[in-house]
Order: C-alpha cells, then structure tokens, then sequence
C-alpha cells in the first residue's frame, strides 16, 4: 500500500509540476509576443489540470484543479483572441473569432471564479493555498478580457 501511495504521490507531483512548467512557458512566450504559442502552452497546462482533477479523490483538491483548469482555459482563448486579433491586421474592430473567444473566455474566468470562490477559507490544507493563489489570477483574467472586449470592439457584438 505504501508503495502505490508514493507512486500515485510522484505522478501528481510529476504532473503539477509539468503542469506549472506550461505556465510559466506561456507566460515567457506573451512576454516575447507569442500568443498563439502561449495558446497552445496554457491549452497544454489546462489539459494537465484536468487530468490531475480527473485523478484526485478529494473534493478539495479535485475543485481546485477544476478551477485551474478553467482559469488556464481562460487564459488559452484569450492569448488565441489576441494572436487572432494580430494576424488581422491588430486594429479594431477586431474579427467575429476573436470577439467569440473572448466571450468563451469569460465563461471560462466565471466558472474558475465561482470554483475558487466556494473553496473553505478557514481550511489550511494545500488546496486552499492554491485556490487563493489562482483566484486572484482568476480575478485579474476577468478584468483583462474586459479590456480586451473594449480594445477589440467586441461590444457591439458580445455583451459584458
């Protein structure tokens, strides 16, 4: 039994921890200007926080990689909307895809929201450490498609 608790123990570190790698990746691709390459790193990351999710037997931690997952997936169709936005030319009004996926997004930052936002404040476990960290990074994806609906002039077609 010990040994199947260590093996499943490694595969989950194993795994958030490519799982972070993709992070951060993309996070280095936008900041060279690689949105459609940061896309396909968050995508990546997201997939892996659904398999983690899928895993887990605890509520907690399985919520809290459902949120992850969601906000990741946030993060893959905004970066899609910009490198979306770029290849038409970068001026507004931006093309109907673009606009759609950043209406997709925000579902995605509203369900990662209200995951995070469920999660027991008074818990001290690792999946409450987590939740806090990513849902402020939930919160200030929310406000950046905002912005990016504004910039894009999404408007007229998506409602906020």
């Amino acid at each position: 039994m010990t040994t199947s608790f260590l093996a499943s123990f490694a595969q989950e570190t194993g795994n958030q921890a490519e799982m972070e790698r993709l992070e951060r990746q993309a996070s280095e691709l936008v900041a060279d200007g690689d949105s459609g390459g940061a896309a396909l790193a968050i995508g990546k990351a997201a997939m892996m926080a659904g398999i983690m999710a899928r895993q887990e037997s605890e509520k907690s931690a399985k919520d809290v990689f459902l949120g992850i997952e969601a906000l990741f997936r946030t993060q893959e169709h905004g970066y899609r909307a910009i490198a979306l936005f770029e290849q038409a030319g970068g001026q507004p009004p931006a093309p109907t895809g673009a606009c759609q996926l950043l209406s997709l997004a925000t579902q995605h930052s509203h369900n990662a929201q209200t995951v995070f936002s469920n999660m027991p404040i008074s818990n001290q476990s690792d999946s409450t450490h987590i939740s806090h960290r990513y849902f402020a990074q939930a919160q200030e994806w929310t406000e950046i498609i905002r912005e990016l609906q504004t910039d894009f002039a999404c408007s007229a077609l998506i409602p906020h």
